[in-house]
């Protein structure tokens, strides 16, 4: 118990530092723009760019691993299935948000509904997301209605904002339950094609620029998924297996040797897919194919990638 209350006490110290440091990142970012983050003609994009792949592939991958349970009936990650949603929700607003700080113009986000280019994959993309976003509210509040019912009974605050999540919903019967799990297995459906769209088109989207030939090729779209289930797994096992307040007990061990399982074999894949496209370009030896290659392996920034 002390060991686990000093864990927290950790978890929470790190995470106010982090944030702190949050805050000034993004007062330097409102009132100075991109003036601070040094980009130039060989660098073009910096860290928001790279942050928002990551958390949408974060987000990709947890809500597959979801619909492992929701849309294809695989009980035996029924433990995890709420904590995938909700990952998959929070890294989506964290990648939303690191893409809407790279914005040069933060204030027209909005204009890609106001004024679309139908033609402009980027646009889909930001309306992929917005389906997928509307959707992941839905089927998570489909998922804890119940819970937030009998949350809505506390005192205090907590009890308050339950209340108010319910939007009037007193439903506790089984009747109730299974109807949730009727809609949710139908949004998770709907989610599966959703998601891969969206994050399969992050990789068409660097896939079709002709003028950067490490990316141009049409096994990168499939990467990119490959790579979302990784990350997403590999998220959702961390979480689980430091997190969880059943550490311990035989089904925690239990899950996380099979998660982990899961994780490996998606890695290998992962592994299979990058040699394809690494070694079929060393081999070509087309200079233009080979040079960012072997910039990315033997280059002054090879630790990052």
């Amino acid at each position: 118990m002390n060991n686990r209350k000093g864990f927290n006490l950790l978890f929470w110290a790190v995470t106010i530092v982090l944030l702190a440091i949050g805050v000034v990142g993004l007062y330097w970012r409102l009132t100075q723009g991109h003036r601070l983050t040094n980009y130039g003609q060989l660098i073009v994009w910096g860290l928001w760019v790279a942050l928002y792949i990551y958390f949408i592939g974060l987000s990709a991958g947890a809500f597959l691993i979801s619909s492992l349970v929701y849309a294809f009936g695989v009980e035996r990650f029924r433990p995890i299935a709420r904590l995938a949603l909700f990952t998959a929700l929070i890294s989506l607003l964290a990648a939303l948000l690191n893409i809407w700080f790279d914005l040069g113009h933060m204030e027209r986000f909005y204009e890609v509904f106001t004024r679309p280019h139908f033609y402009s994959m980027m646009a889909w993309m930001v309306w992929l997301y917005t389906a997928y976003f509307i959707l992941l509210l839905f089927e998570l509040w489909f998922e804890i209605r119940i819970d937030l019912i009998r949350w809505s009974k506390k005192e205090g605050l907590s009890g308050a904002l339950c209340r108010f999540l319910t939007f009037g919903s007193k439903d506790e019967s089984e009747k109730g339950r299974a109807r949730d799990m009727r809609v949710v297995r139908v949004l998770g459906s709907i989610g599966v094609p959703l998601a891969i769209l969206f994050h399969g088109g992050v990789g068409a989207l660097f896939g079709v620029v002709a003028a950067r030939p490490a990316w141009h090729s049409g096994l990168f779209p499939l990467l990119f998924l490959v790579s979302a289930l990784v990350s997403g797994g590999g998220l959702l096992l961390a979480i689980y297996a430091f997190l969880s307040p059943d550490r311990g007990s035989e089904q925690h061990a239990s899950l996380v040797a099979d998660l982990g399982k899961l994780v490996l074999g998606l890695t290998l894949l992962d592994v299979i897919f990058t040699f394809a496209e690494y070694s079929i370009a060393l081999y070509g030896s087309i200079p233009s194919d080979v040079a960012p290659l072997l910039k990315i392996m033997t280059g002054p920034f090879w630790y990052a990638f």
